[in-house]
């Protein structure tokens, strides 16, 4: 029996893992394939990169370019190079920094990562306590749903400019960029939180008012188990199953949105480089971004369901 279970579970991780890999690849191509295939020669981006705007570009110039880069190559090929590249950790040269673009990666990173977990952890301690509060006092009820539309509805973009109008300009209360001190942070931080809150409290809001209206609630009342035991051991293990689910989602999000707040907090993490890099067209740099971001992405969704699996028994069983 014990080595039947032990089995079982070597085949679901290995299965797991074969599409976390699978997952993995096709992303890769699709970053790949889809920048190379954006309107405009990356050779000629390349050319004006090393010589300038006003320079006029040859033609045997530019073959020249694309001979050293591979451009003159099919689409797979040049997949297939890059991605051998990619996981011996080169991700090619900058066009315009003319630099090895993993550094500026390496270095970017950790504000990036730093910035998203803050946020999302920000949201989930926020929305248990005030989601449990409206599932339990109907006063409270209408007010955060009304606060929810709005976090679910307001681009992340116009959240930041107000934000930024109203406690960086007008009451002067806060910086209004940078990522140096916790002040510089709040902005940024609130800008990205928002909206996996509003996400957050409504599931935790339905799940609290789905489990405090069952059964075996009454029941536990009924013997007398005290409220706090109820909420805390019993209520809120169910109604987090559905929040740790949607993390990788909420994760995705806050990567893509995580672009938005760092340019306009002028914060040095991959996603104001992911920027600055499409404005230069420095194809090897926003190949890179885009690779990391969405690498990300599928392992935060990859962690929520092994999360999800271990909170929900009936899940731990292999299929």
């Amino acid at each position: 029996m014990g080595a039947g279970l032990v089995g079982g579970l070597a085949a679901w991780l290995a299965t797991r893992l074969g599409l976390l890999a699978f997952t993995l690849l096709v992303s890769s191509f699709l970053v790949y394939t889809l920048t190379v295939l954006v309107p405009g020669d990356p050779a000629l981006a390349l050319f004006r990169a090393r010589f300038g705007e006003g320079v006029p570009a040859e033609r045997l110039q530019l073959e020249a370019i694309r001979r050293e880069t591979g451009f003159d190559r099919s689409i797979p090929e040049q997949y297939a190079l890059w991605l051998g590249r990619a996981l011996q950790g080169d991700l090619g040269q900058s066009f315009t920094k003319r630099r090895p673009v993993m550094p500026q990666i390496v270095s970017r990173l950790p504000v990036t990562l730093a910035l998203t977990l803050g946020a999302l952890a920000v949201a989930l301690v926020l929305a248990i306590p005030v989601g449990a509060l409206a599932a339990r006092s109907g006063a409270w009820t209408r007010l955060v749903l009304g606060v929810t539309q709005l976090g679910l509805s307001i681009p992340d973009y116009v959240l930041a400019l107000v934000l930024m109008l109203t406690f960086a300009v007008k009451l002067a209360v806060l910086p209004v960029s940078g990522w140096q001190t916790p002040a510089a942070l709040i902005l940024p931080l609130a800008t990205l939180a928002f909206r996996p809150w509003a996400t957050f409290t409504r599931l935790v809001m339905a799940g609290f008012d789905e489990t405090l209206r069952s059964d075996w609630v009454r029941t536990a009342r009924a013997k007398g188990l005290p409220e706090r035991i109820i909420l805390t051991r019993h209520a809120l293990p169910h109604t987090l199953l559905p929040v740790v689910s949607l993390l990788g989602a909420s994760a995705s999000g806050a990567l893509a949105g995580g672009l938005v707040a760092e340019v306009i907090f002028a914060i040095p993490g991959v996603g104001r480089l992911l920027y600055e890099a499409i404005g230069e067209r420095d194809i090897p740099t926003v190949q890179a971004c885009l690779l990391i971001q969405v690498s990300l992405a599928v392992l935060a969704n990859w962690a929520a369901d092994l999360a999800a699996r271990q909170l929900n028994p009936l899940l731990r069983v292999p299929e």
